[in-house]
């Protein structure tokens, strides 16, 4: 993503290590590789999304609305941009999302990432 850097700050959106120093109910925007994708039976269609980027990994938690609004981005994307609110449990920080766009700059890599749904 590091190539990408200088658009996607112009488009405001944060680094891993950002969000990692951001305060709960944060609005942020964050971009990243798919690395993977997880549908629990258990989290009531929720689905867990993990992005890396060239400063470390952010995870998304995608509610059912916004993966099915979103589908395609949610679902298929190699490189994702999203947008949401940073939350905190103890050390560790998510993301739940509002938005979930494909990164199309980043269509023509050939990763395939690791999707369990």
């Amino acid at each position: 993503m590091w190539f990408l850097r200088p658009e996607l700050e112009a488009m405001e959106v944060s680094s891993a290590a950002d969000v990692a120093r951001l305060p709960s109910n944060t609005k942020i925007r964050v971009a990243g590789l798919v690395v993977t994708r997880q549908r629990p039976q258990t989290a009531s269609g929720v689905v867990f999304v993990s992005l890396e980027d060239e400063t470390g990994t952010v995870n998304l938690i995608v509610p059912p609305q916004v993966f099915e609004r979103d589908r395609l981005a949610a679902r298929c994307a190699t490189a994702i941009l999203a947008a949401g609110n940073v939350e905190r449990q103890g050390r560790s920080s998510t993301s739940r999302r509002g938005n979930v766009w494909e990164v199309t700059e980043l269509g023509r890599l050939r990763t395939e990432p690791r999707s369990f749904h």
